[in-house]
């Protein structure tokens, strides 16, 4: 059995995701190829998992990993999300191996593809039936970040792509988003519906959350009194 040590020292290709909780903007999922000579200037830059980094120093990291770091990312927009009408971890499969497909035309000389496990491996590659090609050389960890680097890169990426989405739709929208889903996510929806109208509220958020038939039942009842 490997352990997470064996991982780390290997010329791997790693992936994750960003978004998947936030109410509002996009999906992001984006792979990356990290070198055993690249561990080094990674540890100097402090790469780590993007949750436990803020986002000013976010965009600093990410700049330099896209300028030094082979990646492919995917931006899965709320109109496309919406339109596909699929469990959320399904949706996370396909970006996953779109990603892979993508960054494994120009990089082949790599030891292991990993990904931050976020469903069972047999699960995973059953939401992929029907797809044309299907990457199936992974490895599925938990807390992979901490695993190897290719994954917290990965998830900076994402990350770093995912607070440019968020900001370019608040300013599309003159309402500042907030991040995740809570209380904040509703007083908001409820100023892009009074401001704009329900449309432009699911043109801008993921409609399979429960948010948004709480946040449509309790702004017309309000509405009715």
């Amino acid at each position: 059995m490997k352990t997470k040590t064996f991982f780390y020292n290997t010329n791997s290709i790693g992936t994750d995701e960003v978004g998947t909780g936030d109410y509002f903007g996009p999906i992001i999922v984006t792979a990356t190829y990290v070198k055993k000579e690249d561990i080094n200037f990674l540890k100097k830059l402090n790469v780590k998992d993007s949750k436990k980094i803020p986002d000013f120093k976010i965009k600093k990291i990410a700049l330099k990993l896209l300028k030094y770091i082979p990646s492919k990312s995917i931006i899965l927009k709320n109109k496309e999300y919406n339109s596909l009408n699929l469990n959320l971890n399904q949706i996370k499969a396909i970006l996953h191996n779109k990603v892979l497909i993508e960054i494994t035309k120009t990089i082949k000389n790599y030891d292991y593809i990993i990904i931050d496990k976020f469903v069972k491996e047999k699960k995973y590659f059953k939401y992929l039936n029907g797809n044309k090609k299907i990457i199936k050389n992974v490895e599925f960890l938990v807390k992979a970040e901490e695993v190897h680097l290719s994954v917290a890169c990965a998830s900076i990426i994402s990350r770093y792509f995912f607070i440019k989405e968020m900001e370019k739709l608040s300013n599309e929208l003159k309402i500042a988003l907030p991040y995740g889903a809570n209380y904040k996510t509703k007083k908001t929806a409820f100023k892009i519906i009074n401001k704009y109208n329900l449309n432009k509220l699911l043109m801008c958020s993921k409609v399979n959350f429960k948010n948004t038939a709480s946040i449509i039942n309790d702004y017309y009842n309000h509405h009715k009194q």
